[in-house]
């Protein structure tokens, strides 16, 4: 497996910005964005909701909160995390 990210912009944004991401396996800020054979974790807020914006490639990604995602995604494995999500919503 390749290395864990999170996003850290709290914000909408490109997922191919690095600066939107921390990488948890180095512990610092990653020169490039998650790709093919990592891991990354994004968490939305509680109330309204964020905007993260492809092309994006991961082999894992979990999100948490309101979130939109726009543009292509190739995931592998895809986590939805709390509010529960529920048809209609």
């Amino acid at each position: 497996m390749g290395h864990s990210f999170t996003w850290a912009s709290g914000a909408s944004g490109l997922w191919i910005t690095p600066g939107n991401w921390f990488d948890v396996t180095s512990g610092s800020q990653p020169t490039a964005a998650p790709t093919k054979g990592d891991s990354a974790v994004i968490i939305g807020p509680a109330a309204g909701a964020i905007t993260i914006t492809g092309p994006a490639e991961a082999t894992e990604l979990a999100i948490q909160g309101g979130m939109t995602l726009a543009g292509t995604f190739s995931i592998s494995a895809l986590t939805l995390g709390n509010p529960p999500f529920a048809p209609g919503t």
